[in-house]
């Protein structure tokens, strides 16, 4: 077997296998701009974090479309934005942590 082919299987194998290091960590306080109900079991939230007006679109909420109804416009939550950093491919990303909170404890 060729040896470019074998490197090229090696690539595809390891594909979506590399590890990430937490990098930072933040805890922020954003206000709810929208909800979108994308399913019965999935909704997406916009939020904007105050002081900045930073935008974070469509961030997932693991609540159905009845819990997701209850969420508030304009409400306030406090949420930890987390920094990886992979090093093989030199590259970051950054999570939002804590959003189910938001459907969980809106009444």
């Amino acid at each position: 077997m060729p040896e470019f082919l074998l490197v090229l299987i090696a690539l595809v194998l390891l594909t979506g296998c590399e590890k990430r290091e937490v990098f930072g960590e933040r805890r922020i306080d954003m206000q709810v701009v929208s909800v979108k109900l994308a399913s019965k079991s999935n909704s997406k939230v916009t939020l904007r974090q105050l002081g900045t007006g930073t935008l974070y679109i469509d961030q997932r909420l693991s609540c159905g479309r009845q819990r997701a109804e209850r969420v508030r416009i304009g409400s306030q939550w406090e949420v930890t934005e987390m920094t990886y950093f992979y090093p093989e491919s030199h590259r970051y990303t950054i999570e939002l942590v804590g959003t189910s909170a938001i459907c969980d404890k809106s009444q």
